[in-house]
């Protein structure tokens, strides 16, 4: 089947009318193609599940303004072989949707199953903009609560707070002395918070759930340094003078003009920094690598490995989804644990399936939990503690 074909199903009443079980006619034209094609029983299937998900009225505006995307995205993973186009197929699809409906798809990628026992959850809100800033002296700002405009004075530097949330470092001609250089700020994120920060040389930075970061009011001297926990997204003023470098445990990024997102939360198995556009030094364990563009380095305890990436998957959250793409079910349900601050306990080992797809950050847990009794992924609720059954 041509990615076109594919295509035009999602215009195709009479297909739709099959996936809804509306129409008799077309029910049974679509049961005997499939009995004479039976090669694209488990395509059809996919697609059928997707469409199922959605409402009417999500597939209407779909068609009229995302569907030359979608079609785009399906010509090109045409090329890559049929099977990995349904892969394809179904990611995009769960992308587009995000914005109409709230749409969200996991494509089982292996055939173990869990039972599904379900019980009520409880409605847990998603996380939101939440952080503390600690300010050179040692006081701490509850940026949530704290109203707009001036929040502190740090040296020469005015620290505001816009009406959007921004947390701007806004420094003056006298703001790169002796005295400034020795004022560090850091603002932290609990489980369930972000933040967005542009420091004082214009870079910004996007801070995820659960991490935080440490840097100087304004920069002094040669290089420009910061240090962070947990996962941030970094779009950094190039200053080929004064190099932006930023640590993590002992792994040291250096930027050459760049855009990277930094995934170091102690609970994954390493440290991964994914480059979106310029190009990055990662230095650490006695080596150093330069990435391009699309590429991630996952630098373990006694090596540093480069592959390519989906980058629009990694840095999801920082444009408000989730997003995977073959990922396993553990990593799945750590970032759900940081984003609505709750504990995750399996009653046996974590059942070993990947998944491709997303769902909205905007979601509560609820639905998150619920997406995944559609894979066989079944969770009970007890307190503050996601229950993974077998």
């Amino acid at each position: 089947m041509k990615a076109e074909e594919i295509a035009q199903l999602i215009q195709d009443e009479r297909f739709l009318n099959y996936c809804f079980q509306k129409n008799k006619e077309d029910i049974q034209y679509w049961e005997c193609w499939l009995l004479e094609h039976p090669e694209h029983t488990d395509a059809i299937a996919t697609l059928k599940k997707q469409l199922i998900l959605t409402t009417t009225a999500a597939r209407e505006k779909m068609k009229q303004e995302h569907f030359s995307e979608l079609q785009a995205q399906m010509a090109a993973s045409a090329k890559k072989g049929r099977n990995r186009l349904w892969w394809r197929i179904s990611a995009a699809a769960a992308i587009l949707l995000f914005s109409v409906s709230g749409y969200f798809m996991l494509h089982k990628q292996q055939q173990s199953q869990l039972a599904i026992q379900n019980k009520p959850i409880g409605n847990i809100s998603p996380g939101g903009n939440r952080a503390i800033l600690t300010l050179g002296s040692g006081k701490q700002v509850v940026l949530t609560d704290a109203a707009n405009g001036a929040i502190a004075q740090q040296g020469n530097v005015a620290v505001n707070k816009t009406a959007d949330g921004q947390l701007v470092y806004n420094d003056s001609k006298n703001a790169r002395n002796s005295t400034a250089e020795q004022v560090t700020n850091t603002v932290t994120t609990p489980r369930g918070g972000q933040w967005f920060i542009i420091l004082s040389d214009g870079t910004k930075v996007w801070l995820n759930a659960a991490s935080s970061i440490h840097y100087p009011v304004a920069f002094t001297g040669n290089q420009r340094k910061v240090v962070i926990t947990g996962e941030a997204y970094f779009e950094v003023v190039h200053n080929a003078a004064k190099p932006f470098r930023v640590e993590v445990g002992n792994i040291l990024v250096e930027d050459i003009g760049t855009a990277f997102n930094i995934n170091a939360y102690t609970d994954e198995p390493a440290i991964k920094t994914t480059l979106v556009n310029g190009s990055a030094k990662i230095s650490g364990n006695n080596e150093a690598r330069v990435l391009t563009a699309g590429q991630q380095a996952i630098a373990s305890a006694d090596a540093i490995q480069v592959k390519k990436v989906n980058t629009e998957n990694v840095i999801g959250w920082k444009n408000g989804q989730i997003l995977f793409e073959n990922e396993d079910l553990g990593t799945i349900m750590r970032q759900a644990s940081r984003w609505y601050d709750v504990n995750v306990t399996y009653q046996r080992t974590i059942p070993n399936r990947v998944f491709v797809g997303g769902i909205p950050r905007k979601s509560t847990l609820a639905e998150f939990l619920k997406i995944l009794e559609y894979e066989n992924v079944h969770c009970t609720f007890n307190g503050n503690t996601i229950i993974v059954k077998p």
